[in-house]
């Protein structure tokens, strides 16, 4: 069975990440688009870039690569936008830890190959499997197996997006007008 991470928990994660930091201003369309650069943020190490994702594991999912990366990237933001809206501090700092919630997540799968989060400094491989947490079959996207991947996600990290919700509405309706 070839692996594959389902994007779900990614996802679920990215959007959960957004709802904690995106400024309370931004409505509607707005809102939509920054929720959706959080979530593919969460999902950047598996984006099919050359020499990236999937392809060139030890690459995309090192934690010396992710922060070389992001540190150019949020130079690059701070440097064209001079920390105007939506490039706030507050932004940038979730917008990390949305890309970093990747690794941290695809540590979590019960694969046991484990990830190489500190290359090309180390060999060393890190892997915290969580039983329920499996791959789908690369092979057979819309098998029985993948969907019961999906659902597991789904359930492990759905909360995690519910909580927030919750968590930003309670403090917006709490917050002085």
């Amino acid at each position: 069975m070839r692996q594959l991470l389902t994007p779900v928990g990614h996802t679920l994660t990215g959007l959960a990440i957004g709802y904690c930091v995106i400024p309370g201003e931004l409505r509607g369309k707005q809102k939509a688009a920054a929720l959706a650069v959080f979530a593919i943020l969460a999902s950047a190490p598996d984006l099919p870039f050359p020499y990236w994702g999937h392809w060139r594991y030890h690459v995309s999912h090192s934690v010396i690569v992710t922060t070389i990366a992001i540190a150019v990237i949020e130079l690059f933001l701070v440097l064209k936008y001079k920390g105007q809206f939506p490039f706030t501090p507050r932004m940038l700092i979730g917008g990390a830890v949305a890309w970093y919630s990747h690794i941290l997540l695809d540590t979590l799968y019960n694969h046991a190959i484990g990830l190489p989060i500190l290359w090309p400094w180390g060999e060393g491989r890190l892997a915290l499997p969580i039983p329920w947490l499996s791959t789908g079959d690369k092979n057979h996207i819309f098998s029985v197996h993948n969907v019961r991947v999906a659902v597991f996600e789904i359930l492990t990290f759905g909360p995690l997006l519910i909580v927030a919700v919750a968590f930003r509405r309670l403090t917006h309706r709490a917050t002085p007008r």
